[in-house]
């Protein structure tokens, strides 16, 4: 996960969308925008306990609707907030999709995401 974080600078909200974006951009048309959505949802869903200001989405967002709810949420929290948060979606949307299509093909799908440029480990 250390390559889809920021590298030097705080955590912001545009840096966690743009991941989001990032991964949406290369998966949806192989998984399709409705699955690649919901596995969103679902990381949402399952760490509201641990970081309550995160939104629950309703399913009849688009995307763009979904990342505009993700970013205002994430808006007055502090750097450390939304790294560890952004940190813990990711890590459960991965282990998602990885339990959907196989370890092997969800790294594949990731590496084609965020292609190494530095020799960090997704």
């Amino acid at each position: 996960m250390a390559r889809l974080e920021p590298r030097g600078e705080p955590a912001t909200a545009a840096n966690a969308v743009a991941v989001w974006r990032t991964l949406f951009d290369r998966f949806a048309p192989l998984l399709g925008p409705l699955s690649t959505l919901a596995l969103f949802e679902r990381s949402l869903a399952q760490h509201v306990g641990r970081f309550p200001w995160l939104p629950q989405l309703g399913p009849t967002l688009f995307p763009a609707q979904a990342f505009d709810v993700f970013s205002r949420s994430l808006d007055g929290q502090t750097p450390e907030h939304i790294a560890a948060a952004n940190r813990a979606l990711l890590v459960t949307y991965t282990d998602d999709l990885a339990d959907l299509i196989g370890p092997s093909l969800a790294n594949r799908f990731l590496l084609s995401a965020f292609p190494p440029d530095d020799g960090q480990p997704i």
